[in-house]
């Protein structure tokens, strides 16, 4: 068995090549990007009430194949708080509520986030006047990625809970 003689320089050189390896952690800010459908995505990543890491915000546009109506497929964005804790590198947000569920399980590698996201929205049957039924509208499990500061738009900062809109009339 042989010993390292100069335990003070191998400390020194493993120190050296940490400090200049690029850092994988999340960073505070807007990432932005696309889905592997092109439809924009914005997470908001700062710190939530408890002082810890989140994923704060979200700026979500999806098109979704609906079934069961006339409406063939929903474009919608939604933009809402949220409060998906950041552990290890990764997070899973859900967001549900009456008019859509969306779920986003998010990798963070340095200045990105990739991971895939589902959608899933009620839309109201355009061809009934007034409307008698709902389309299910549901977007297939896909891949996304964005860029901290990336370009897009940006997701507002609402708290938890909160929400807001926008909607193109369906595609027939």
């Amino acid at each position: 068995m042989s010993k390292f003689r100069y335990p003070t320089l191998a400390f020194s050189v493993l120190c050296a090549m940490a400090l200049s390896t690029p850092g994988s952690a999340q960073q505070a800010g807007t990432y932005t990007g696309t889905s592997s459908d092109g439809q924009s995505v914005s997470f908001t990543v700062g710190l939530d009430g408890n002082s810890v890491l989140a994923v704060t915000g979200a700026g979500i546009s999806y098109e979704a194949p609906c079934k069961g109506g006339s409406a063939p497929t929903l474009s919608t964005a939604w933009g809402f708080g949220t409060d998906a804790v950041i552990t290890a590198h990764r997070a899973t947000m859900t967001a549900a509520d009456p008019f859509f569920y969306i779920v986003a399980d998010m990798k963070f590698s340095g200045s990105t986030v990739t991971g895939s996201i589902t959608t899933r929205s009620p839309y109201l049957d355009p061809a009934n006047t007034p409307p008698v039924r709902a389309d299910y509208c549901i977007s297939p499990k896909q891949a996304f990625s964005a860029t901290l500061g990336g370009t897009g738009p940006d997701a507002p900062a609402l708290p938890p809970g909160t929400m807001g809109h926008q909607q193109t009339p369906a595609q027939h």
